[in-house]
């Protein structure tokens, strides 16, 4: 997946969700997150292989498509869930995902901000030139962290410090609004290979789980937030198939409630219904879902240490943002003054006993 909820982004017209519906009704319910691809159902697998056949022709041409391929059938299944198992929804979705990451060169630009297993986040050590000076800003400024994973489940776990977020600062500065469109990218590919890598290692279909903290969050934050985030939503729901199993809004102040009814409208249903705005004892109740302690920050109050989290600080006026930046969202086809290029994705329909949508990290994506 203005949290990772206030990140995230959709609306599709009636007709195209009541098609969705029926096929999902079809299919019957999908997968949990228990059991391999062997486990899916005799209809699932049967759509798996039909999509497969279908997006064959890109193997031989496409290096992003042999890689999207390469983890046997749960991604494909993850297009397929995020299209609400329509196969013609599908498939159109993995052609526009495979010429996206193409054209933006998606790996490459992580692999330039990638550093170490806890954080995941840009590091200066694994980088050069313009992608230093991004990946020192983002650190800096951005408030989105993949933050390990969850014990006992090795799912993902990030984690997004809304609530620290200067969205004023960086309205300010030239150039910085399309710096954290372009973080907030590279944080959802990141999630993406983790879910990725995750499933293939465990055998089982993994999402992640998203903690956002909206503490202090002010009305004049969630608004920048939410203009911000609406750049890479649609974005985020365009190419990025069925990521997040949870959202999970804690120390959320009366702003963040007063207003979550008013933007929810951005969200696609299958995101909404992952959204949850804890109470107070958010401990207790991340615990229950199958978030323990020992997984969280201390920032958080849990037991794990705070080392490789991102906390996002106030933006000088004075900053300098490398052009590089622009280029990259041109090829990615979104605009960081609060619209994107692209258009929007249909909403996601969820299969019976799922609480699923095609929404990623942070809530822009599934």
């Amino acid at each position: 997946t203005a949290t990772a909820a206030a990140a995230v982004v959709a609306a599709a017209t009636a007709t195209a969700t009541a098609t969705a519906a029926a096929a999902v009704s079809a299919v019957g319910a999908v997968t949990e997150a228990q059991g391999g691809a062997s486990s899916f159902s005799s209809e699932e697998q049967r759509l798996v292989r039909e999509l497969r056949r279908r997006v064959s022709d890109l193997v031989a041409s496409s290096m992003e498509a042999r890689w999207l391929l390469a983890d046997g059938d749960f991604t494909l299944h993850r297009f397929l869930v995020s299209r609400g198992f329509d196969l013609d929804r599908a498939e159109a979705m993995f052609r526009d995902s495979v010429a996206w990451r193409s054209r933006t060169e998606i790996r490459k630009q992580l692999q330039a901000w990638r550093s170490g297993e806890r954080g995941e986040g840009p590091h200066l050590a694994n980088s050069s030139g313009a992608a230093a000076l991004e990946v020192s800003l983002a650190d800096d400024y951005f408030y989105a962290t993949r933050f390990g994973e969850v014990a006992g489940t090795g799912q993902p776990l990030n984690v997004e410090l809304l609530g620290h977020f200067d969205g004023a600062g960086v309205s300010r500065v030239p150039g910085m609004s399309a710096l954290v469109v372009k973080a907030y990218l590279l944080h959802l590919e990141q999630t993406f290979q983790a879910v990725r890598e995750a499933s293939m290692r465990q055998d089982r279909y993994i999402r992640c789980h998203v903690v956002v903290d909206a503490s202090g969050l002010t009305l004049s934050q969630l608004r920048d937030a939410v203009q911000l985030l609406q750049a890479v939503a649609s974005t985020g729901q365009r190419y990025f198939p069925e990521l997040v199993e949870s959202i999970s809004v804690v120390r959320a102040s009366w702003v963040f409630s007063a207003v979550w009814t008013a933007v929810r409208w951005i969200l696609s249903e299958g995101v909404q219904a992952k959204v949850q705005v804890l109470r107070p004892d958010f401990l207790a109740h991340l615990e229950a879902s199958g978030i323990p302690r020992a997984s969280l920050p201390r920032l958080l109050g849990g037991d794990a240490d705070d080392a490789g989290l991102r906390i996002p600080q106030a933006v000088p006026s004075d900053l300098k943002v490398p052009a590089s930046v622009e280029s990259f969202l041109e090829a990615s086809g979104v605009h960081h003054d609060g619209a994107a290029a692209a258009s929007s994705a249909a909403t996601t329909t969820v299969a019976p006993g799922r609480r699923g949508g095609a929404a990623a990290a942070g809530g822009v994506a599934g």
